[in-house]
């Protein structure tokens, strides 16, 4: 009789036990999701973006009516140029050029960078010190008009 009161006895324990291991496979969940790696991330405003797709679409549409152009022209260890034109190929001066950029690998370390004017040329330091895949992704503003590219290169070397 003795056997049976020992067994019964050990189910309740054995039932904390397992919710114990719970509690601890989920902390460790919710500290392992905590800790940000460069190398996990999520576009920023996601869900924004995808709200106001037609607004996306129509930026792509308006991109293709200005004509301009914009070309990455130099990307070193600490700088990065690009040269702006327009419909015709001439230079646009003065506009206002701003820069997202990411290696592909590490899209939680995104660079923001506004390019000075250098008649016509724009430029910017930054640090591009990894090989990979880099999205480069520029927004333009030129009286009161607003232009968006994006370039993704593969640097062998470090800004290159």
């Amino acid at each position: 009789m003795e056997k049976r009161q020992t067994r019964v006895r050990l189910w309740p324990g054995m039932i904390f036990a397992l919710i114990g291991l719970n509690f601890c496979v989920v902390g460790l969940t919710i500290y392992a999701s905590g800790r940000r790696a460069s190398s996990h991330a999520v576009e920023p405003d996601y869900d924004r973006k995808a709200l106001n797709w037609n607004q996306a679409a129509r930026q792509i549409a308006h991109n293709k009516d200005l004509g301009w152009s914009l070309e990455l022209t130099e990307v070193g260890r600490d700088s990065l140029s690009v040269s702006l034109m327009d419909r015709d190929g001439r230079p646009i001066r003065k506009a206002q050029v701003s820069l997202e950029a990411f290696h592909h690998a590490h899209a939680g370390n995104r660079i923001y960078a506004d390019l000075r004017d250098l008649d016509g040329r724009y430029s910017a330091s930054l640090a591009v010190n990894r090989p990979g895949l880099w999205e480069f992704q520029f927004t333009v503003k030129h009286q009161g008009q607003t232009f968006t590219s994006s370039a993704t290169r593969i640097l062998t070397e470090a800004g290159s």
